[in-house]
């Protein structure tokens, strides 16, 4: 797989730097070890947050999916491995990750987690691994699981990250 070039986007630049001044997010204020600052909602980790969100399909379920379950499972195992010592899963869904995403599109996703994360080794994950935590994103905002794993070279790269009607 060929992950998209710098210059891929010409407004990245910007995009990134309005994400790094959302610290709130906390998509790039990892500090490198765990937050002493407390989450103003109750956190949810990365081993529970799969239990508690469940995607509920929609009528063309395989017209919409994006990602295989079992991939978003693995996923969860990376995100609780490597992100949650900065990140919690609750920071990756809803209205404040949906306020800053829903116009982006899941390469751009991807493109972001694989120059930026983790904070202390940026592209360290192999693809698999970057996919995979995508997938479990994908799965915390309601998309759809199917058949095909998500791919680094696939149409799902171009799907908005709008979430679905139902998980709202």
């Amino acid at each position: 797989m060929v992950f998209p070039s710098r210059r891929a986007l010409p407004g990245l630049r910007s995009f990134i730097a309005l994400l790094l001044a959302l610290p709130v997010l906390g998509l790039a204020a990892c500090s490198g070890g765990p937050s002493a600052e407390a989450p103003a909602a109750s956190p949810t980790t990365g081993e529970d947050a799969a239990s508690s969100v469940e995607a509920t399909p929609a009528p063309d379920a395989a017209a919409t999916a994006l990602y295989a379950d079992d991939q978003a499972e693995r996923g969860r195992r990376v995100f609780q491995d490597r992100c949650s010592e900065c990140h919690y899963s609750s920071e990756m869904r809803g209205t404040q990750f949906q306020w800053v995403w829903e116009r982006q599109t899941v390469g751009d996703l991807l493109e972001h987690i694989v120059r930026t994360m983790p904070e202390d080794d940026p592209g360290s994950l192999s693809e698999a691994e970057y996919l995979e935590v995508v997938a479990y994103i994908l799965r915390l905002n309601g998309f759809e699981a199917g058949a095909q794993a998500l791919a680094g070279d696939g149409p799902a790269l171009t799907r908005l990250l709008k979430a679905p009607e139902s998980s709202r």
